[in-house]
């Protein structure tokens, strides 16, 4: 089949094809030079079989990469050179091949790289031998992908499910394999033979939730303990870490630090110390989210207003609810942290100040969310830390339209007669919910009237925009009532108000936008808990 594929499609004549399909590896010979330049430079791969998605490489030098996985439960005592030994004296190679631990959170993984087709050939029936009467389980050929912030109450079970569900099959151990570690909350795959389907997938689904496969864990190192008197940029600027450093973020006396070099990051773990000027001697560790858990942090500018906000695209709240597990909805609010970045582009009328003033509104947003899934938030009087918790009335919305009719209360005379002499009206400068917390508390029962966007439940809300009814949606959970979309807690009930005056329940597939010309929302048990933009 390669031989016809490569005739028809590339008008390269083939003269033996050698394939050895149980470790996905083949032989193209071709008449001369001319050709097989044609093959390696200008052709480089082609497709085999387009249903199966099959492409197929051709390469100049053969790099095949194996895996060995020893007990997780053993304490390691291997190191790359021994194991690469031991490979090398059961495939009877002259050479020790390419050796190395996969990443610290996984130091029970090695990754063997080697450039003989004979290794593997002299090795392929061998899933299991010995190193240091240690059992190594093969992993031949295997594709190695890894997924990064897992949610805390994922098994490895669960995981190897979902992807079994991903690519279709009962695959057992040898054929997929899952580790996960929960204190870095991340796991490792190795799929081999039949499970290499996994390799067409580019994410992994859990709970309506979607993982980015990787091709490699962060580089994370943690350095501790790290004094309030030394300046950050003194270790991030270190020359131990070679200019290396991409992120980083403090908790306590630990120091996040990302890089972006896997060698500077080995090179560290090797050293596992660092010294600043007289200061005393810190440990460089590996990575755990135990050290990085979002809910014990506030979000400033090192971990979000000044890092990964301003790699957001297109500001839009959407990107991140499909990942309700992400940071974002687990940091603390600081009201100080967030109206400094707003002053800075406040009244500031130009594209990249109002792209921002966009992404802070989308944060306020995002925090709102993560306070009505979390029931709570925290609030600062005095330097005194308070939690509060939430309890939140039933949400109860009602549509109108044109022919909608209120209805009748029991008893109601024909004639109805006013309970006031006169009225007065008022109009002050201030903000809505402000005024209308005042009339509540003067014992009045006041309705706040929402200028709302007759198409879109929330105006640009998602977006960051900056009009009323987005500025509403930011301070309370009124948004679980109109925008059903993103009501993720199925609480609210939602009616319409018929010709008869009736209140019948919307169906699932019913939507209350666009509204009626004449139309209007009404919603009850509104739950706020944010205060003002500039406050």
């Amino acid at each position: 089949m390669i031989d016809l594929r490569l005739n028809s499609n590339h008008h390269i004549k083939v003269n033996k094809v050698t394939c050895h399909s149980s470790i996905g590896v083949g032989i193209v010979y071709v008449s001369n030079t001319t050709e097989k330049d044609a093959l390696l430079n200008t052709v480089q791969s082609t497709v085999l079989d387009l249903k199966k998605n099959i492409i197929i490489s051709f390469v100049r030098q053969l790099e095949l990469v194996s895996y060995l996985v020893f007990d997780q439960k053993k304490k390691q005592t291997e190191i790359a050179v021994e194991v690469a030994r031991r490979w090398a004296q059961l495939s009877k190679s002259p050479q020790l091949p390419a050796c190395e631990q996969i990443s610290a959170l996984f130091p029970n993984i090695f990754k063997i790289t080697s450039r003989s087709l004979d290794e593997l050939l002299a090795i392929r029936t061998l899933d299991i031998f010995k190193v240091n009467e240690q059992f190594a389980n093969v992993y031949l050929r295997a594709d190695c992908s890894f997924v990064e912030d897992l949610p805390e109450n994922i098994t490895t079970t669960q995981i190897t499910t979902a992807i079994n569900t991903h690519i279709g099959g009962q695959y057992d151990q040898q054929t997929l394999y899952v580790q996960y570690n929960k204190e870095a909350s991340s796991a490792i795959i190795l799929a081999a033979n039949a499970a290499r389907k996994w390799i067409n997938i580019d994410y992994l689904s859990f709970n309506s939730q979607v993982f980015p496969k990787k091709s490699q864990l962060a580089f994370r190192v943690v350095v501790h303990p790290v004094s309030s008197s030394v300046p950050i940029n003194l270790i991030t600027q270190h020359r131990q870490f070679q200019n290396a450093v991409t992120k980083h973020t403090k908790i306590d006396e630990k120091l996040i630090i990302e890089l972006n070099d896997k060698s500077v990051y080995d090179q560290c773990l090797t050293v596992g110390a660092l010294r600043v000027h007289d200061c005393p001697a810190m440990t460089i560790d590996p990575f755990t989210v135990i050290l990085n858990d979002p809910k014990n942090i506030e979000i400033n500018a090192d971990n979000w207003y000044e890092m990964e906000m301003l790699d957001i695209k297109r500001p839009d709240i959407k990107q991140f609810v499909v990942t309700p597990e992400h940071p974002i909805f687990k940091y603390k609010w600081n009201a100080q942290h967030w109206l400094e970045q707003f002053e800075r582009v406040k009244g500031v009328r130009d594209q990249q100040s109002d792209r921002k003033r966009h992404l802070l509104r989308v944060t306020t947003m995002l925090n709102t969310i993560g306070v009505i899934h979390n029931k709570s938030y925290t609030v600062e009087t005095g330097g005194n830390k308070k939690e509060i918790k939430l309890k939140f009335e039933q949400l109860k919305t009602i549509a109108y339209n044109h022919r909608s009719k209120l209805p009748l209360s029991k008893g109601m005379k024909s004639v109805l007669k006013s309970p006031y002499q006169f009225t007065t009206v008022e109009v002050v400068n201030n903000d809505c919910l402000l005024v209308y917390e005042k009339l509540a508390a003067d014992k009045s029962r006041p309705v706040l009237l929402n200028m709302a966007n007759a198409t879109t439940p929330g105006g640009g809300y998602r977006q960051g925009a900056g009009a009323q009814e987005e500025n509403l949606f930011r301070r309370s959970n009124y948004y679980l009532s109109l925008d059903a979309e993103l009501d993720d807690t199925k609480q609210p009930e939602r009616y319409w108000c018929t010709a008869k005056g009736e209140e019948q329940m919307l169906r699932a597939n019913e939507s209350m936008y666009p509204m009626d010309e004449f139309g209007a929302i009404y919603t009850s048990g509104i739950t706020v808990f944010r205060n003002t933009e500039d406050t």
